[in-house]
């Protein structure tokens, strides 16, 4: 049954007879197998529009009922002619980008961006600024795409998505999907080269992603990306400037009460403390920052509870070995958060150059006294 009422779907409103539009109004019957059916070249855009729309949706329902694959392997071709058909409606674009995104999940992210998936979505972000839930799947699937690599990244760069995606978080500040998406596209993009990331922090992305960080507090997905962004901010050419600029607007105070809001989450600890390590490399000032924001309970915790093998735990790990090195006060801190014997061993690990006295508070043989 699922194949009739596929393919009906599929032709409902992309092709469809004019007997199945009289018989069903909107033709979604079709049997599998049955005579190709002709196009709608007759009717007006207006109806077109809202058959196509109507399928769409439908071919969304049954993506939610776990028919994907189905969906994809039929529905493709015709979703990529409807969206472009049909650019200049609500109705059909935020199922389509949504369908697009469906598509892009199933491991099909290059297939996507190649047949131009990247266009379309940037397209509609452009034709429709305030409407929200072609914002919300335009950035979806902007962000879904931009993750498959540099090429897409650069691309998406070129065609003004750091723009639109900067403007969907000014239009859109309390609807946390439109916030987790966007910060997404930024989060991607911004790993296309050193111009990108400058591109990206010139346009405000601290001052908005500690904002979403602040008004969504609960919401895992806008404290990845926003965590995700802010580090890859803090690397690169420029880091020092723009790492000064997460500190002065207090982007490491709502780093660590996502470290503390969500202490199972592993990848979004690992961000989170990816983050801070980056704020702490080459200076003792920020470094000091990180330590009065109380990191160093925080990191503990984050140690403790995934192990010494772990990318989270290493990275934090790594920010208390920034905070301890030529602190006195840090460093006492640091020895009496109960993770002494994995900091010890983080250090023999990664071969750290770590101080004189840090060294022998950890039991360690003489070091060299920088930390690189």
């Amino acid at each position: 049954m699922l194949g009739g009422e596929l393919s009906g779907a599929l032709r409902g409103g992309l092709s469809v007879t004019h007997r199945q539009r009289r018989h069903r109004g909107l033709g979604v019957m079709a049997e599998p197998g049955g005579q190709r059916v002709k196009t709608l070249n007759k009717n007006s855009k207006h109806d077109t529009a809202r058959l196509a729309a109507k399928a769409l949706d439908e071919l969304l329902a049954f993506c939610a009922a776990g028919h994907k694959a189905a969906v994809f392997s039929r529905g493709a071709d015709h979703l990529f002619v409807a969206l472009p058909k049909h650019a200049g409606s609500v109705a059909v674009q935020a199922p389509g980008l949504d369908l697009l995104t469906v598509f892009s999940s199933l491991g099909n992210k290059e297939a996507v961006y190649e047949r131009g998936g990247l266009r379309l979505g940037l397209a509609a972000l452009t034709q429709f600024p305030t409407d929200l839930r072609v914002q919300a799947s335009g950035c979806r699937l902007v962000a879904h795409v931009t993750s498959c690599g540099k090429e897409a990244q650069r691309a998406a760069f070129d065609a003004n998505a750091v723009g639109l995606a900067l403007a969907a978080l000014r239009a859109h500040r309390g609807q946390q999907f439109v916030q987790g998406n966007a910060l997404g596209i930024l989060t991607n993009v911004s790993a296309a080269g050193e111009d990108v990331t400058c591109a990206v922090f010139d346009g405000g992305a601290v001052a908005y992603a500690v904002v979403a960080l602040r008004t969504f507090p609960d919401d895992d997905q806008v404290q990845q990306r926003g965590c995700m962004l802010l580090s890859n901010l803090c690397r690169g050419v420029k880091c020092n400037a723009r790492s000064e600029a997460c500190v002065a607007a207090g982007a490491v105070a709502v780093a660590l009460a996502a470290a503390r809001a969500f202490p199972t989450n592993e990848q979004l600890q690992k961000d989170i403390w990816r983050f801070l390590s980056a704020v702490c490399v080459g200076s003792a000032e920020r470094s000091r920052a990180v330590f009065d924001a109380d990191a160093v309970p925080v990191a503990a915790a984050t140690v403790r509870a995934f192990g010494l093998t772990t990318q989270a735990a290493g990275q934090a790990l790594n920010v208390l070995v920034q905070v301890a090195w030529r602190d006195e006060e840090a460093q006492r801190a640091v020895l009496s958060a109960g993770v002494t014997s994995e900091l010890r061993r983080y250090v023999e690990l990664a071969a750290l150059n770590v101080s004189q006295s840090f060294a022998a508070a950890l039991g360690l043989g003489a070091v060299a006294s920088t930390l690189v």
